[in-house]
Formats: C-alpha cells, structure tokens, sequence
C-alpha cells in the first residue's frame, strides 16, 4: 500500500513542476489553457486517491 502512495506522491510532484512550468511560459493560445486545466485536475485527483489511501492504511 505504501508503494502505491509513493508512486502517486512521484506523480504529483512531477505533474507540480509540470504546471509550474507551464504557468510561466507566455500565453500563446488556448492549447495551454487546456493543459493547465487538465494538470490541476488531476493534480487534485492524486492529492484525493493519495488521502483516500492514507486513510485506508
């Protein structure tokens, strides 16, 4: 069980530096909105399965 934290914990920080690398380009176009939408959704959903498996331990 900790093994499946830890890899989302990797996830998530990987998709941290994702978004704030994208937050710090100019805006070009919409394909960024997008991608920016997309990487706090599922940012917030490792942050929800990674509580969820805290609190199943």
């Amino acid at each position: 069980m900790d093994k499946k934290i830890e890899i989302k914990q990797i996830e998530l920080n990987k998709l941290k530096k994702e978004l704030e690398t994208i937050k710090n380009l100019p805006y070009g176009g919409m394909p960024l909105a997008f991608e920016v939408k997309w990487v706090e959704k599922r940012y917030k959903q490792l942050e929800k399965e990674i509580n969820e498996l805290k609190e199943s331990n």
